[in-house]
This record gives structure tokens, C-alpha cells and sequence, in this order.
């Protein structure tokens, strides 16, 4: 619906459109108006929230208040939302809500319904070029920002969010179970939530996404979780946990607890192309294994205790693993075959870069894997150890998506 004669009088939230007599009988309260040309609507926009719909005198009020007397304006009411939960209220099987990244919203996202397909909730370039991450804040302490009410898979593909902690939160996260099942997290970010970062139950997948500075764990799946192309650096608990699932191409660094902590073996447990530096254990594997755990190609430095294996499980694979610096390299793990123990030469850890040098052994000591038992799409073939390809010279501080080796 639109028109061209919209007026406001400078001093109420009164929008007139009598000079192109609409029928706003579908208008509620909720949705919004564009005003062409102005810029003192919702985050300095054209877009203002209707807070009230007078059909028979066709007048919409609207929230910030328009601050200029004007006339013959153009508008156009719907197509937008002020709120991303009014956009995911409406939402249908694969639907794509879209969410501008110009605005930072502060508000709980709780997933309205169950999807038998796909249902996409992602931020979207505003201006051509930029990252197109939109800000998604807590809204108040400790809140929680995205949840799930509704038990079932979800089936929601979300991407391209910062989800960031309120100020002075000590428990909320960015993410929160209690049937969050079935989600898919692309090129996310969590950071300053007092509780964990990225917190999902059953059958999650979570791809080149980012979690630092919270105050407990980085990611952690309740159940069955996989993780790709992630990095966690920087959190007090855990840098990545869950109770079976699949690493690939992760970074876990300067966590406060393990880098990986893959509490239950159930399953076979895939750790490949990983790097993990200075947490307290590297790579935490759990009991009862059903089939043996492979830790291929991945780098264990500057920890307690670098790979801690299932006791109860005499077949574990340890291959072209690179340890350097811990305090001890393994406990309950089997002897490594095409160990590599130098330094593997980080190009710039203090400015979050886990690249290699090139000069490092570590470099050109990995094993080729394609398609490894359990991987699902992994296809990483370089003969590099860890999560990163060596570089000639520092890249400065390296956030997701980096990683030409993963194929979504």
C-alpha cells in the first residue's frame, strides 16, 4: 500500500493520508510506514512503527514523531518491519526475513514455530558492499536472545547475526536450549554474554561462526552438535562442547576451560583440521565410545594437557597431529602416528591470526582427508596441520568466513 500525499503537522505522531484515501482496514498496530525523504524515523530512517490506525479518517499514528511540518510526501505502508520479531511472527515455510544491518535491535527472539522445510532469518547488505551483519542486543541483564518454546525440529537457518550481551550481564547467552533442535547457525557472532555464547540442544549445526569474550563456554551443544569453520577465543569456560558431534576447521584459543570437549564418545567423534592454543586441555575425548575417535591433522599447543583420550576405548586414531608446549601431550590416547612436536609458528596469535608461516613444519606435515567417515561435507585436502593454510606475513586479526578449504 502507498501513496503520495502523506502530511505531519511537526508536532504530533499524526501521519495524514486523506489526499490518497487509503483503506487501511488490514493496517495494525505493529506495522510501518516509510516517509520518502525523511530521516528522523526509527535509527535516523524513513522508517517510523504505526502505534495506531484510524481507517475512517484515513490517519496513521506513528512512533519516533515526525519533528517537520510536510506535505505530499510519498509513503508506503508494508514490506518492512520495526521489529525482527514481527518479521519472524508472519514467517511460513521457506520464508527469508530479511534484517537490515543499518540498526541495532535490543529484543528477545524466540522462535514462533516449527518449520517442515526451511525457514531463513538472516542479515542482508544495506549498502552495497558491506558485511551485512546485522546487531542483535539483549534487552535487558541476563536476558536471553534467541529461544525456543516449542519442542521439534525447527528447521531455522539463521545468518549473519552479532548477537551481543546487555551490559553487566553475568548469565544470559546469546543462544539458549529448551528445544532449540534442528538449527543452523552461518556466519554468526556471540560476544559479551555473561552465561555462554552460542548454546543449542539436539541436531545443530554451527558454520564459520565466531564467539569471544563471554563468560562461560564459546559454543555448547547439549546433545549433538557439529561445528564448522568456527572460531572461540577468549571465553571463561569451554571453548567448544557437546556430547557427540563432529569438529572441523575450528579455532579454540585463550579459553578459560578445554579448547574441545567432546564429553561423550557415543558415536565416532571426528576432531580434524583443528587448532587449539592455550586452554587448559586441548582436545577432552569422553567415555563410552561406540567406535574409535579420530583426531586427524589438528594443532595442540600451550595447554595443561594437550589430548586426553576415552580410557575405556584401546582403538584411538591419532594422525599428523602437531603438539607443541603443553604440559603433557596425551593421557589414555594411542601412540601418534606422523607426529609433528616443533613449533607450528603462528603468524600472529596475539591479534587472533592462527595462520601458519610458511617455514613451519607443521605446514606441510598433515594428511590428505577427503571425506572422512562422519565428516558430512568436509572436503579439506591441503596438506596443512591445523584450521588455517600457511602464510607468507601477517593478515591482522582473522574473524569467519575464512577458510577457502570448507564448502558449505
Amino acid at each position: 500500500m502507498s501513496g503520495v500525499g502523506a502530511a505531519t503537522d511537526g508536532v504530533t505522531g499524526d501521519v495524514d493520508l486523506t489526499a490518497d484515501t487509503p483503506d487501511l482496514s488490514a493496517v495494525v498496530v505493529g506495522d510501518t510506514l516509510r516517509l520518502n525523504g525523511r530521516a528522523d524515523g526509527i535509527n535516523s530512517t524513513d522508517l517510523f512503527e504505526i502505534t495506531d490506525v484510524d481507517d475512517d479518517n484515513d490517519i496513521v499514528t506513528v512512533t519516533p514523531i515526525p519533528g517537520t511540518l510536510t506535505s505530499g510526501v510519498t509513503w508506503a505502508i508494508g514490506g518492512a518491519f520495526a521489529t525482527i520479531t514481527r518479521g519472524m511472527a508472519p514467517a511460513a515455510d521457506d520464508d527469508v526475513i530479511n534484517v537490515k544491518n543499518s540498526a541495532e535491535y535490543e529484543e528477545t527472539l524466540a522462535l514462533p514455530r516449527l518449520s517442515s522445510t526451511v525457514i531463513q532469518l538472516r542479515g542482508y547488505e544495506s549498502t552495497p558492499g558491506d558485511t551485512g551483519m546485522a546487531v542483535v542486543r539483549a534487552p535487558a541483564v541476563d536476558s536471553n536472545v534467541i529461544t525456543c518454546s516449542v519442542g521439534g525440529l525447527h528447521n531455522w537457518f539463521i545468518e549473519n547475526l552479532w548477537i551481543k550481551g546487555a551490559s553487566g550481564s553475568t548469565t544470559g547467552s546469546a543462544t539458549h536450549p529448551g528445544n532449540a533442535d534442528g538449527l543452523i547457525f552461518r556466519h554468526c557472532r556471540a560476544s559479551g554474554h555473561g552465561g555462554n555464547g552460542f548454546w543449542v540442544d539436539d541436531y545443530c549445526r554451527l558454520i564459520q561462526c565466531h564467539a569471544h569474550d563471554n563468560g562461560g563456554m564459546g559454543f555448547s551443544a547439549d546433545t549433538d552438535g557439529s561445528f564448522h569453520s568456527c572460531v572461540s577465543v577468549d571465553n571463561d569456560g569451554d571453548g567448544f562442547r557437546t556430547q557427540t558431534g563432529t569438529f572441523e576447521q575450528c579455532v579454540s584459543a585463550r579459553n578459560g576451560g578445554d579448547g574441545i570437549d567432546h564429553w561423550s564418545t557415543s558415536g565416532m567423534p571426528l576432531v580434524a583440521h583443528c587448532t587449539i592454543d592455550s586452554c587448559d586441555v586441548g582436545i577432552r575425548l569422553g567415555n563410552d565410545a561406540l567406535a574409535p575417535p579420530v583426531v586427524v591433522n589438528c594443532i595442540v599447543s600451550n595447554c595443561t594437557t594437550g589430548i586426553i583420550g576415552p580410557a575405556n576405548y584401546p582403538a584411538r586414531v591419532s594422525e599428523h597431529n602437531c603438539v607443541y608446549g603443553n604440559d603433557t601431550d596425551y593421557t589414555d590416547f594411542s601412540t601418534p602416528i606422523g607426529e609433528v612436536t616443533s613449533d607450528p609458528l603462528y603468524v600472529d596469535p596475539d591479534n587472533n591470526d592462527w595462520s601458519l608461516r610458511d617455514t613451519s613444519e607443521a605446514a606441510f606435515g598433515g594428511v590428505g582427508v577427503d571425506s572422512a567417515p562422519g565428516s558430512g561435507p568436509f572436503r579439506a585436502q591441503s596438506p596443512a596441520i591445523g584450521a588455517l593454510p600457511p602464510v607468507a606475513s601477517p593478515r591482522g586479526a582473522l574473524l569467519p568466513p575464512l577458510y577457502p578449504w570448507y564448502i558449505p
